[in-house]
């Protein structure tokens, strides 16, 4: 007990004077946490500001609860047709968006995605536009050659973000870039390009079904597979029309993307306190370092 309370008590000495050595040292400690400090400003401010845009996508009533497709298992069966259930919708539409098939989609439509990938220089805010860097993109042209889609699919996986809310079933895709327009435009184009990519595909497999079935309704004498087909045909033919005509056929906007006008980063204000204390801790750390080395050397 006597050892605990005398290393205690050493403890306690040893506190004191790492009080007094910085105490004594204040002025030499206040000098490097203010060039950390001064330090911190200046590079914050060297740090261009980044603007998130967002949007929330439901999917489209008529797409999910299309009678084209209500009850087509029942009446598929009667005509010796095998009709596997639906994957999720909602799942379908996130994949969708993330996947590389797309981001090749998206760029073949819009030639400026990758130059705001991986060639932008700053955002104008007088002229709203993004401004490239000219060694790699002048003019519509690449200087030396052009990425590819997977170069420019690894960016585009680090700024584009899709949640889904699993009580409501809302999609919410979120857009991080230095041009807020760029931000904005790109939730657009998936949306748009989300819902061409839709209706071209039920289209092209309901135009197929549709002359399958013609096909099986020629050679089929039975009155009521007849029927069946006739039932399995209408309700294809709607199908084809929604996806025809309906230009938010998979998913609807429950809010459309902004341009934003306020930056969500950096927060320079705590970039500037955390290498403030940083450079305080390398301070305390420097002195008592160099004291003991001092006391070790005599």
């Amino acid at each position: 007990m006597q050892d605990n309370l005398e290393s205690r008590k050493d403890f306690n000495i040893d506190i004191a004077e790492i009080f007094q050595i910085l105490i004594g040292k204040r002025f030499q400690l206040f000098l490097i946490t203010l060039t950390f400090s001064i330090l911190a400003v200046i590079y914050s401010l060297t740090l261009d500001n980044y603007y998130k845009s967002s949007s929330t996508f439901q999917i489209s009533i008529e797409t999910n609860n299309n009678s084209a497709t209500s009850g087509i298992s029942s009446i598929a069966s009667l005509a010796g047709i095998s009709v596997g259930q639906q994957d999720s919708k909602v799942s379908f539409v996130k994949e969708t968006l993330l996947s590389r098939a797309f981001f090749k989609r998206l760029i073949e439509k819009d030639n400026e995605i990758l130059p705001n990938l991986l060639a932008f220089n700053y955002f104008d805010g007088t002229i709203k536009k993004s401004i490239f860097d000219n060694s790699s993109y002048d003019k519509g042209e690449w200087k030396i050659r052009k990425p590819t889609y997977l170069e420019g699919y690894e960016e585009f996986k680090d700024i584009f973000q899709v949640e889904i809310d699993d009580v409501t079933g809302f999609i919410k895709v979120f857009v991080t870039h230095k041009s807020p327009v760029f931000a904005s435009n790109l939730i657009y184009l998936s949306f748009v390009e989300l819902n061409l990519l839709s209706r071209e595909k039920d289209i092209s497999e309901t135009k197929n079904l549709i002359t399958y079935l013609e096909q099986e309704f020629s050679n089929t004498p039975i009155l009521d597979i007849r029927e069946s087909i006739n039932d399995l045909i209408t309700s294809q033919l709607r199908k084809k029309m929604y996806a025809t005509v309906k230009q938010d056929y998979l998913v609807k906007f429950v809010e459309p993307p902004f341009i934003p006008e306020r930056k969500s980063g950096p927060v320079r204000s705590l970039i500037c306190i955390f290498i403030t204390l940083l450079g305080f801790m390398f301070g305390v750390v420097y002195i008592l370092l160099k004291r003991y080395l001092i006391i070790r050397n005599n």
